[in-house]
C-alpha cells in the first residue's frame, strides 16, 4: 500500500515529531533522517512529502541522497534529477517547471516596472498608473511589502490611501493595503517622505504582470520626472529604478511619471471693446485660453483668483459687477474666433464666500482691478 506522510521541518531547534509510521530528526550538515517506529511491509512506493523554508540566497538545485539503513544495508544513491550548468551566472539559470527541480531557489528579479501618468499640469489631480512584474511569488504569506519611494512633487494627505484599477478586467489593486492584514485596495502614503506603501494581503504567482494605479495632486510649479526606486522586501529585498516608456525623439509627458509642464495663457487670450466713444457705454469681452485646466482649489491653495489690472479709463461702482455669457473663444484648430455657447460667466464669482452668486466678478473702481473667484474647476484648453 502507499504512505503519505506530510511532515514540517522548524528552521530552528531540531526536533523530533512523531509523524504517521515515521519520526523526523534533523541532523548537523544538512541530513534529515526518517526513523520507521512500526513494521512497514509493502513493495510499493512510499511517498514522503517534507515542508522546508527556503533560504534567502538563490541556488541551483540539488543532488539529494536517499539511503535506507535497517536489518537490511540498502547504499544510499543520488536522486535523479537533471542538473543545471553551475558555472552560469543565477541570472541566467533556466527556471524549470516548479515541481521538477527540489530545492531549485530562483535568483528573485523585478522583471518589469513601469510607472505612467494621465496629466502633467500643475496642481492637477493625477492617476499615477503602475505596473509590475517579478520571477517570485509575491503574498501576504510572505510578509511581502512593495515600497515606491523619490515620489516627488506628489501631494496627498499622510495615511492610507484608495487604490484604483488602471487596466481592464483587473482586479489586482486589491491584492495590497496600508498595513500588514489591514483592508483591501488602499496603500499608505508618507507625505513628508514622498513614499507609498503597500503590504500584500492577498497572493498573486510568479510572472504575473500586476496593474494598478493611485491619484495624488501634481506640485504647483513646472519639474522634470524624479528617478522612482521601487522595492520589494520579503525576508530578502529586491529593487529597480522605474523606467519609462520614452524615446529620445519623441518625449510623451504622459509616460514619465510626475514630470510636470509649465501652465501659461496662450497667445488667445485677449480683451476686446464694443465701443470706442467717449462717454458711451462700453462692452469689455474678455477672451482666457490657458494650456491648463484649471482648479478652484488644490493641497497648494485654498483659493482661484483671476486678476485683471491696469483698467485705466473704464468706470464702474466698486463692488460686484455682473458677467454675461456666452463668451468669445477662439477655435484651436483654424485659430478663428466665434461665438460660443459656454456659460462661462456662470463659473465665476466676486468673492470666495459660497453665498456669493455665479456669475459675478468684483470691481475695484479706485485701483481699476477687476477680479474673478473660481468656485468649481473650468476647462480653458
Amino acid at each position: 500500500k502507499n504512505i503519505r506522510n506530510e511532515i514540517h521541518l522548524e528552521m530552528t531547534p531540531m526536533v523530533s515529531v512523531a509523524v504517521g509510521n515515521f519520526t523526523p530528526h534533523r541532523m548537523p550538515g544538512g541530513r534529515i533522517v526518517f526513523v520507521l517506529q512500526e513494521l512497514m511491509d509493502t513493495v510499493d512506493d512510499t511517498e514522503l512529502t517534507i515542508t522546508t523554508v527556503n533560504g534567502f540566497d538563490s541556488r541551483n538545485s540539488r543532488l539529494p541522497y536517499v539511503g535506507v539503513a535497517g536489518c537490511a544495508e540498502i547504499p544510499s544513491q543520488p536522486l535523479k534529477l537533471s542538473m543545471i550548468d553551475e558555472s552560469l551566472d543565477a541570472t541566467e539559470w533556466p527556471i524549470p517547471t516548479l515541481f521538477e527541480e527540489p530545492l531549485f531557489v530562483a535568483g528573485p528579479r523585478i522583471k518589469y516596472v513601469r510607472i505612467n501618468q494621465d496629466n502633467y499640469f500643475p496642481s492637477a489631480l493625477n492617476v499615477l498608473s503602475i505596473a509590475l512584474e517579478t520571477n517570485i511569488a509575491l503574498g501576504a504569506d510572505y510578509n511581502t511589502v512593495i515600497e515606491i519611494s523619490n515620489l516627488l512633487g506628489a501631494l496627498a494627505p499622510t495615511g492610507a490611501i484608495s487604490l484604483r484599477n488602471t487596466a481592464v478586467g483587473s482586479d489586482h489593486y486589491i491584492l495590497f493595503s496600508s498595513k500588514i492584514g489591514g483592508p483591501p485596495g488602499e496603500g499608505h502614503w508618507d507625505d513628508d517622505a514622498k513614499t507609498l506603501t503597500l503590504y500584500l494581503v492577498g497572493y498573486t504567482a510568479r510572472d504575473t504582470l500586476l496593474s494598478f494605479g493611485v491619484q495624488v495632486e501634481n506640485p504647483s510649479v513646472a519639474q522634470s520626472a524624479p528617478v522612482l526606486t521601487l522595492k520589494i522586501t520579503q525576508g530578502i529585498m529586491i529593487s529597480a529604478v522605474v523606467t519609462s516608456d520614452i524615446s529620445n525623439n519623441a518625449i510623451d509627458k504622459l509616460l514619465e511619471a510626475l514630470v510636470v509642464s509649465q501652465s501659461y495663457f496662450t497667445d488667445s487670450t485677449e480683451m476686446r471693446q464694443s465701443s470706442d466713444n467717449p462717454g458711451k457705454a462700453n462692452r469689455i469681452s474678455l477672451v482666457l485660453s490657458a494650456n491648463a485646466d484649471l482648479r478652484a482649489t488644490s493641497r497648494s491653495y485654498s483659493e482661484f483668483v483671476i486678476t485683471f489690472s491696469n483698467l485705466r479709463g473704464a468706470v464702474y461702482p466698486s463692488g460686484a459687477v455682473p458677467l454675461e455669457s456666452p463668451v468669445v473663444v477662439v477655435d484651436a484648430s483654424s485659430g478663428a474666433t466665434q461665438v460660443g455657447a459656454v456659460d462661462s460667466a456662470s463659473y465665476f464669482k466676486a468673492g470666495p464666500a459660497n453665498s456669493n452668486a455665479p456669475g459675478y466678478g468684483l470691481w475695484d473702481n479706485e485701483h481699476k482691478v477687476l477680479k474673478l473667484w473660481l468656485p468649481r474647476g473650468f476647462t480653458l484648453t
